[in-house]
């Protein structure tokens, strides 16, 4: 399908070009409503987790044709497809070549002062998060607080919800990593005001700020009926925005939690479905873990048929995806079946 998306594509956008007869020489105006429809469709496919496709809109050579192809519009191809690629790496554990992705974004600083505000936002927005990803954090915290001015003055609180969501996930992570509970645990009432603020402007932050204030729960509080719910709002919000790459994290979420909760059945029902969507999408941990954690429950359970099977889909799982480590993993738990 991707391959004749990019074969078709381009003709699809000469049709429109021909309907306006400016086939030969599109006008900027109708120029740039092609690129847009490109990068709206690119994310629509992105939130279906079709990423050849969504990558496939995204023709810079076919783009590059024409001479109404600037700088501004190609940074907006390129953070698009930089942001495709992101989830895409993310979900098939492909390494970003975050250098490479820097020195491209770089490429566009001397014509930043062409670009309109909204694009310039998302511009050093994306290269805060590049340089963050190399190590310069000073870079990434001035072109961090450029972009926040520039929302701000524009007002979109939607894109400021999102940013906020994905900063306090930043310092929650780095907690997390530390063992520092105490200090996790002190982030509640800043979760609460987060949620707060994305109910408002954001399902799509909303449903960030829900799971991870629900792993505080499950992990450092242990009130699992509270990490439930968050986990089950969340849930419903990505299901209900559509965003599929990360519904299967999700599902697996709401099965972690009734599996603390003894919960067997339930927790064997979300498991199940966090697989079967992360091997429609291909996202490769939630293809290995959930099947990991259903064939422990029949491990400990003493129905070593049945985990078998699960170590076993794991095991197929990791093979397909050349996860060396899920590979360990699931022939050691097929060897204690021994």
């Amino acid at each position: 399908m991707p391959e004749i998306l990019r074969s078709l594509f381009p003709l699809i956008l000469m049709v429109s070009s021909l309907c306006k007869g400016v086939a030969q020489n599109p006008s900027t105006q109708d120029f740039d409503g092609l690129v847009t429809t490109a990068i709206d469709l690119s994310e629509q496919a992105l939130f279906e987790a079709k990423f050849g496709e969504a990558l496939a809109y995204l023709d810079t050579l076919y783009f590059g044709k024409f001479d109404s192809f600037e700088a501004d519009l190609q940074v907006q191809v390129c953070l698009q497809r930089q942001r495709v690629s992101g989830f895409r790496n993310l979900l098939f554990q492909v390494k970003n070549n975050r250098e490479e992705t820097l020195a491209e974004l770089l490429s566009y600083k001397p014509y930043e002062n062409t670009f309109e505000s909204s694009v310039k936002a998302s511009y050093f927005l994306s290269l805060s998060s590049a340089y963050r990803s190399v190590g310069k954090l000073d870079a990434s915290k001035h072109f961090g607080e450029k972009a926040m001015t520039m929302y701000t003055e524009l007002k979109d609180l939607k894109k400021i919800s999102e940013i906020r969501a994905n900063e306090i996930s930043r310092r929650h992570n780095a907690l997390l990593r530390e063992g520092k509970k105490q200090e996790i645990l002190a982030m509640i009432p800043a979760y609460k005001e987060e949620i707060a603020f994305s109910t408002e402007h954001s399902k799509y932050a909303l449903a960030y700020n829900t799971r991870h204030l629900g792993q505080i729960h499950r992990r450092q509080t242990g009130d699992l009926e509270e990490a439930l719910s968050l986990f089950q709002q969340s849930l419903e919000l990505r299901k209900e925005i559509g965003f599929k790459p990360f519904i299967p994290a999700s599902y697996s979420s709401v099965g972690d939690v009734y599996l603390a909760m003894k919960n067997y059945e339930k927790s064997i029902e979300a498991y199940q479905k966090s697989s079967e969507l992360a091997e429609e999408i291909g996202f490769t941990r939630y293809q290995l873990y959930p099947n990991m954690q259903i064939g422990n429950i029949y491990f400990e359970q003493r129905d070593k048929a049945k985990a078998k099977i699960f170590f076993q889909k794991a095991l197929d799982n990791a093979r397909q995806n050349n996860h060396e480590q899920g590979m360990l993993e699931a022939k050691r738990k097929l060897e204690l079946l021994r």
